[in-house]
């Protein structure tokens, strides 16, 4: 409630509280949070104001030691300059004094001064060219220009000749890598003063330029007093001791206490101060306050006093309401009425409109009453025709669950008919012949409570089923209740009760047994046989090898070398058919073997063999994985060994080095194998017919290719390529 019951106490008796009180509160509800948010606002926004002054302060102190800085930069450029003309270099001082004079029309009441190590001046703009100088005032300046080479900007100082307060700035003069002059300007400081006049400085603000000895070099108020004396302030000299730039309090040199802020050069190390009276700070937060306060305070009162008026118009309008209520109450016809608000309004609207729906509502009450009453009736008649109904379906249901049995228990087939709890509903004579149970009654009795031990996939399968699935497997293990292992094909599918739910399922098995164990008599003959295959592949690879030696011992004992080489022809074309057969027993498939590995285990041999031959050429490989069967294979076999060894024996006379690429490449679209050899060698000798050629090796090459129904070709370019595409004719695995 808030501050409603205080409120309601104030206008009406205990426990009841008038609307006026409602949006009495609810006006102050919303005042209150926004006065305690004004004043919040206000006290920081003063702070705010407070510090945007103290920043401003230290933003102008930080324009203006920029602006010094790059004064004195320019002044130092000049003399940097200066430093670099011949005349110096050449030791004509006349002129150079002249050209010091040229550059000081951009410097006026400026002095420059050129000295030696002793400090003796040598030129000096002040004084015309040849008078009798002095030495240098600051004769630490001068050391240290030739100690340290880099350019000096000094504190300020009167001058030895003017009299007047000056600021020195010092660059060394080089001549062949050394120090060789002190160059100088001395600038009166009131010039510093230029940099202070434009500057717009509200609240009566003060500028101050510091030297690095904190000594004033130049005061926009009344710098002939101050310039020349040092600063006193304790607070600001114990912040600027430890910063480089801030703000505090403190009194000026006029006696006032004054906000200052400063900001020290990290070029020259001199320091800019700008400063304001405090009370100048304090009374224009405190016209700004009263200002806002006085606004803030208007604005209340305006919303007070509309609360007010706005209240009682609300509050009057309710209270009209209460006569048509009162009438709504006993009955009566509501008379339409306009008020001041358009809720009021509205309201009024809705209890006239109540009225006429009262009357509309109490007449359709009754009419309701009597249509109940009929409908009552009426039900009562359909109810006894739907219990006739239900008495004669229930009949008829009990007679097709007893037709139904008998239909399962008749049936030929294994079947077995469960509800959703796996207890048997039908079952025919087949199944319990089949799982030994001819003499049981198995109606109403689990499966699981027969076959306690089934296994947890045959369970999961009864689950799958009664989750709507149609499961069906060919061949599945199954014990009887004796024991006895059967084998079994079976079909698992849901069965619809007559509220189109899963009512169970039905199992259909058909035992296989028999037949399984025809099957295993099968394999084991296969695995007979595929041992007995392997050993006719091994006898038939020892016997080519042992047909390979003695070709080869016969060969040994041959003195015609043209003889020896067709002897070791023989012992290659003898090696691939026997590499073929060596390659079958190694593997699983006895009719088919994969053809690039024969063919690079061929291939490695037949290099291994001729190592003279081979030592120079190298063998390369672009093979892809085909398999061919037996039939295919040997001949592509003897093709490559004829093709490979022709390219080692003739592509590369008198030991020249070489290579030998063999690629085997698959067109699946055309169902076509290439097989290829290429070398880099001398190629065929021009003019040849390779065709007509009297070579064994390339006669057999298209008598093999004939047999494989392939073509021979022969590519194009250095050396020699010949190319055998055949068919696969489906025997590609």
């Amino acid at each position: 409630m808030g501050l409603l019951p205080i409120f309601g106490t104030c206008f009406t008796r205990p426990n009841q509280v008038r609307i006026r009180s409602y949006l009495t509160a609810l006006v102050l509800s919303c005042l209150v949070p926004v006065c305690l948010s004004s004043v919040y606002l206000v006290h920081h926004s003063y702070q705010n104001q407070f510090t945007y002054l103290e920043q401003n302060l230290l933003a102008t102190a930080n324009i203006l030691s920029v602006a010094l800085d790059r004064d004195l930069s320019i002044s130092q450029a000049s003399l940097e300059a200066l430093a670099t003309s011949p005349a110096l270099a050449t030791g004509d001082l006349a002129t150079f004094h002249a050209q010091t004079l040229n550059v000081l029309k951009n410097f006026s009441d400026s002095d420059i001064i050129l000295a030696d190590a002793t400090g003796q001046q040598i030129v000096n703009s002040y004084k015309p060219f040849g008078s009798t100088l002095p030495k240098r005032g600051s004769l630490d300046t001068v050391r240290r220009i030739f100690e340290t080479g880099k350019p000096i900007v000094s504190n300020v100082f009167k001058g030895a000749v003017t009299g007047r307060y000056v600021i020195g700035i010092d660059v060394p003069v080089f001549q062949d890598g050394q120090v060789r002059y002190d160059l100088g300007m001395t600038l009166p400081a009131d010039r510093l003063l230029a940099l202070l006049h434009p500057q717009e400085m509200p609240d009566k603000r003060l500028v101050t330029i510091l030297d690095s000895g904190n000594t004033i070099v130049a005061r926009s108020n009344m710098p002939e007093l101050y310039v020349g004396k040092q600063i006193v302030s304790p607070p600001l000299l114990q912040l600027m001791a430890v910063a480089n730039h801030g703000t505090t309090e403190g009194f000026n040199l006029e006696g006032e206490r004054s906000t200052v802020s400063f900001k020290r050069s990290e070029v020259t190390g001199w320091t800019v101060l700008v400063s304001s009276p405090k009370a100048i700070m304090v009374n224009a937060l405190k016209q700004w306050l009263q200002w806002t306060i006085g606004s803030l305070s208007v604005l209340l009162a305006f919303g007070l006093g509309m609360a007010f008026v706005i209240t009682r118009i609300i509050a009057r309008s309710v209270q009209d309401l209460i006569a048509p209520a009162l009438a709504l109450g006993r009955g009566e016809t509501v008379l339409p009425k306009h008020f001041e608000l358009t809720e009021t309004n509205e309201v009024a609207k809705a209890l006239l409109l109540a009225g006429n729906l009262l009357q509309e509502q109490e007449s359709a009450r009754k009419e309701a009453e009597n249509a109940l009453k009929q409908m009552n009736e009426t039900l009562e008649i359909m109810i006894a025709e739907r219990t006739a109904q239900l008495v004669f379906a229930n009949e008829t249901l009990q007679k097709n669950e007893t037709q139904l049995r008998s239909f399962i228990e008749q049936a030929p087939a294994s079947l077995a008919m469960f509800d959703t709890e796996m207890r048997y509903l039908g079952v025919s004579r087949r199944w319990l012949s089949d799982y030994g149970l001819e003499n049981r009654d198995l109606l109403g009795i689990s499966h699981y409570e027969i076959f306690p031990e089934i296994s947890e996939e045959w369970r999961e399968a009864h689950r799958r089923g009664l989750a709507g699935e149609l499961l069906q497997a060919e061949a599945d293990r199954f014990e009887r209740v004796d024991g006895t292992v059967q084998w079994v094909r079976w079909v698992i599918q849901p069965w619809i009760n007559i509220a189109g739910q899963i009512g169970g399922i039905l199992i259909f098995t058909e035992n296989i047994t028999n037949t399984i164990k025809a099957d295993e008599l099968l394999k084991a003959s296969l695995a007979e046989k595929e041992v007995m295959l392997k050993e006719i592949h091994h006898r038939v690879k020892n016997n080519l090898q042992v047909i390979s030696s003695l070709v080869s011992l016969q060969a040994d004992n041959l003195t015609d070398e043209r003889t020896r080489e067709e002897f070791d022809d023989v012992c290659d074309r003898i090696r691939s058919m026997a590499l073929i057969h060596e390659k079958l027993y190694q593997t699983d498939d006895l009719a088919r073997l994969d053809f690039a590995d024969y063919a690079i285990s061929l291939l490695k041999y037949l290099w291994s063999s001729h190592d003279v031959l081979a030592e120079k050429v190298n063998l390369n490989f672009a093979l892809v994985p085909v398999t061919l069967t037996i039939e295919t294979a040997v001949p592509c076999g003897l093709i490559l060994n004829e093709l490979a060894g022709n390219a080692l024996k003739h592509a590369f006379p008198d030991s020249r080095n070489g290579e030998v690429t063999v690629g085997l490449e698959h067109n699946s679209a055309s169902d076509t194998a290439c097989l290829w050899v290429r070398d880099n060698g001398v190629g065929l000798a021009p003019g040849l017919d390779w065709r007509q050629s009297s070579s064994l090796g390339l006669r057999l090459v298209q008598i093999l290719a004939g047999q494989l129904h392939g073509t021979v070709e022969t590519g194009t370019g250095t050396g020699a390529e010949f190319r055998v595409t055949f068919p696969l004719k489906g025997l590609q695995s």
